[in-house]
């Protein structure tokens, strides 16, 4: 039989597959390494970890802790706009203009993400970025940020 659409129920995740190791409700992961005592995007087991614990607010700051993931975890020499919108995707916040996002990442003085390569040369030829050291200390004060709020 069908369920009228108001009545359809929508499946909800257990904790358990949504992190690695059972947390406290409303706890997030620790942004801090056990080994070094630093921050580091190795504290975060799954990109969405690490989206959540940033809440990034624009579409900048979502493409730049995607961007900053990808590259931490792909043996690619820079990441493209196609896989962060897609990783975006994948967790429910995709970027409607993505090419934008990054523009935006670039020419943020000091540029939080840089353009390394271009192939082709028309206007729509894939370009690779990275993110900077300024970028990545931008994802740390959100996550920073995000945790005192939630203190």
């Amino acid at each position: 039989k069908f369920l009228a659409p108001s009545l359809r129920i929508i499946p909800q995740l257990p904790p358990s597959l949504l992190y690695s190791e059972p947390m406290r409700e409303g706890a997030l992961p620790s942004p801090i390494s056990e080994a070094t005592g630093q921050w580091s995007l190795d504290s975060y087991s799954t990109v969405g970890d690490l989206y959540h614990a940033c809440t990034p607010s624009s579409d900048g700051e979502k493409a730049l802790v995607i961007s900053a993931w990808l590259q931490k975890n792909t043996e690619a020499d820079g990441i493209d706009s196609y896989s962060v919108n897609s990783e975006l995707k994948n967790l429910g916040y995709g970027i409607g203009n993505i090419t934008r996002a990054f523009d935006y990442l670039i020419q943020a003085k000091p540029a939080l993400m840089i353009q390394v390569r271009k192939s082709g040369t028309s206007k729509q030829a894939r370009k690779s970025f990275r993110v900077t050291d300024q970028g990545m200390k931008r994802i740390r004060e959100m996550v920073t940020q995000n945790k005192a709020s939630h203190a």
